[in-house]
């Protein structure tokens, strides 16, 4: 709070909001890291290859796994879609939306959206493990 009282401006600053947004993918895709492998030296090995790009790889993943990776971008392009329409039209963030609903209300979109996680928990054909299992 001592950092926004000092620096007003940066609240409404694009740049800063960006850096907010890559900082928080990063610590959210580290922590991962460290929790969903077995063991410390698998998670120094996941970072290490992640940070490492090669192309002949990324192909094979993409023409392996080209109907899950249609279905993510149907899925983000349809969250955007509504989250930019509920902005133009009300002026409010769909989470602003939700928390101004009555309490029941709130409890089944938040009970409707847990469902959702964990019955589509399970990626892919290939993928046996539930994906929280480690949770």
């Amino acid at each position: 709070a001592k950092f926004h009282e000092k620096f007003p401006k940066l609240q409404k600053n694009a740049a800063f909001r960006a850096f907010r947004v890559v900082r928080t993918f990063v610590l959210v895709t580290v922590g991962y890291y460290l929790f969903a492998p077995a063991s410390l030296g698998v998670t120094v090995t996941l970072l290490r290859d992640s940070l490492h790009f090669d192309g002949g790889a990324f192909v094979a993943f993409l023409t392996t796994n080209l109907r899950e990776l249609i279905v993510a971008i149907a899925g983000t392009a349809v969250l955007t879609f509504v989250d930019l329409r509920s902005l133009r039209e009300n002026r409010l963030p769909v989470g602003e939306v939700i928390s101004r609903k009555q309490g029941w209300v709130r409890a089944l979109l938040y009970g409707l959206f847990l469902f959702v996680i964990l019955f589509f928990g399970l990626y892919g054909s290939g993928f046996d493990q539930f994906a929280y299992f480690k949770f």
